[in-house]
């Protein structure tokens, strides 16, 4: 069960990046904006009235979280397999905002995680020092970048049952998305474990490292 203190920093935060989002949409026109996902009926979006104002937020809520102790700082550079719009590889953050966001976490102390399927925004991921690769299906594409994780010690987190639940249980353009890229990501798998690529089932919660879910992502990479 979550403490109080945990949730209650949850509500404090909720809002926070349903504000980032709302931002974004009214500047850029983009209907599918930044995917941010919640559950909630009753949070509605913090007013920024700019990026200044969403920059001060975000900092008070940084030292309040790192104050009751900080996790892993979390970037998706692709939007996956769930936007109607956009393929898996079309990439959001730049190498300079990646690397700020790498800088900051570090100051911190907090390690990162990047959501990344492959191509040029996954290369970024990797040049900016991102520690911990989720996804990464299109890895297996070229050797390099498997290489440079390698050299770097970066975790590759292949979450297939992120999309094994996509595949059976997605919205239509999720399916055919995460089926087409399938045998990439087993493919990916495979060369990352043949070249001694670090990895591990987390710290996305879909493979969180118990029993069944590491016995289903190895078996996984055997069977296709």
């Amino acid at each position: 069960m979550l403490g109080d203190a945990t949730l209650a920093y949850a509500e404090a935060f909720t809002a926070a990046p349903l504000g980032i989002d709302a931002l974004y949409r009214a500047e850029s026109a983009d209907g599918d904006g930044l995917v941010v996902l919640t559950m909630s009926t009753t949070h509605r979006p913090e007013p920024f009235a700019g990026h200044n104002d969403a920059r001060a937020r975000f900092t008070q809520l940084r030292a309040r979280g790192v104050a009751r102790g900080g996790g892993r700082a979390q970037v998706c550079q692709h939007r996956g397999v769930g936007s109607q719009t956009l393929t898996a590889t079309v990439r959001t953050l730049t190498l300079a905002v990646l690397r700020t966001i790498v800088e900051e976490a570090h100051d911190l102390g907090v390690r990162t995680m990047c959501h990344a399927y492959g191509g040029p925004g996954l290369q970024a991921a990797l040049d900016a020092g991102i520690e911990s690769i989720e996804h990464g299906a299109y890895l297996g594409r070229t050797p390099a970048p498997i290489a440079q994780m390698v050299e770097q010690g970066t975790y590759f987190v292949p979450t297939f049952r992120v999309l094994a639940l996509h595949r059976e249980r997605g919205a239509p353009w999720a399916q055919r998305k995460a089926r087409a890229l399938h045998e990439d990501h087993l493919h990916a798998f495979r060369l990352a474990r043949g070249l001694g690529c670090a990895s591990r089932w987390g710290p996305t919660r879909e493979c969180t490292g118990t029993a069944t879910t590491r016995w289903s992502c190895a078996t996984a990479s055997r069977r296709g």
